[in-house]
């Protein structure tokens, strides 16, 4: 493995929910991940996750965001996430993270107004 000087063993602090820390890190991962996005709308039990083509997807089965619950409106909550693959029922996605609707149109290359 990599042995470089930039490298420390010790423990980097958690990034605090809300800080400048945290907004940054959005930012880096909905860039990184684009355009792996997926939107949230509120379902009767689980949110429903869908992609831009309106097709519908499922956090992976072992994923900690399998069973996460909307705090937000429809639309204001967002997955980016690494890859999906088809397994079973559909389309499932990997490695995701919360991120939220003003992270994803600072990065997108498309906005569409319905009027």
């Amino acid at each position: 493995g990599y042995d470089g000087t930039d490298i420390r063993e010790e423990e980097c602090p958690p990034v605090k929910r809300g800080s400048e820390d945290d907004a940054l890190l959005r930012c880096a991962m909905t860039a990184g991940f684009a355009p792996c996005a997926v939107v949230l709308y509120r379902g009767n039990r689980s949110p429903y996750w869908w992609l831009d083509n309106n097709l519908e997807v499922f956090p992976f089965p072992g994923s900690v965001n399998k069973d996460y619950q909307m705090s937000g409106k429809d639309g204001d909550e967002w997955m980016v996430y690494s890859d999906s693959m088809v397994m079973g029922r559909g389309h499932s996605i990997m490695d995701s993270t919360l991120v939220f609707s003003p992270f994803i149109l600072l990065f997108a290359k498309t906005v569409v107004i319905n009027p």
